[in-house]
């Protein structure tokens, strides 16, 4: 079976497709797109209005901060307003705007995993975390090295009372 290539032969004969079920024609006139590109801010506050919502739950589930994934969306509207000329149709407007929130929203992750919080530096210099879990004076130790606690310390169960008392 050969295949013909640039055949002047339509797909389909009579604008039929083996195809059962509808086709999908894209218009090539988008009047989102065009009302954006006149400078239309009607248009514009229509598109907020219509995906903000679920733009900002995108942004949220993957940075899990409320005000970095608004911060997000915020740079992603400003970043499509900058960019509408670069737009080239090979999607719709929706996909476009999804695709430049998840880009703003991984490039935030990338450079907040770069960030160390200034509060791990003073546990650093406290030295938290590098020294002794109990405290050796608050307890004595008995013939196998598990600690028992010292007389006048409470006891909540009887496994406690019980190891104290073998301990005497």
């Amino acid at each position: 079976m050969g295949v013909l290539l640039f055949s002047s032969r339509k797909p389909w004969p009579d604008g039929r497709s083996s195809y059962p079920g509808r086709r999908v024609v894209r218009e090539p006139f988008d009047p989102d797109l065009e009302a954006l590109r006149s400078g239309n801010e009607s248009a514009f506050e229509a598109l907020i209005g219509r995906y903000h919502g679920s733009m900002l739950r995108l942004a949220v589930s993957y940075l899990r901060d409320r005000g970095a994934a608004e911060d997000a969306v915020q740079e992603t509207w400003l970043t499509c307003l900058r960019t509408l000329d670069r737009f080239e149709g090979r999607s719709s407007l929706k996909t476009w705007i999804f695709g430049i929130l998840l880009n703003v929203c991984r490039a935030r992750r990338r450079k907040e995993s770069r960030i160390q919080p200034f509060t791990s530096l003073f546990r650093r210099l406290a030295g938290e975390g590098r020294g002794p879990t109990l405290d050796p004076s608050a307890s004595t130790e008995m013939e196998s090295g598990w600690p028992v606690p010292t007389t006048g310390a409470t006891c909540p169960n009887r496994e406690c009372s019980a190891a104290r008392l073998s301990a005497r």
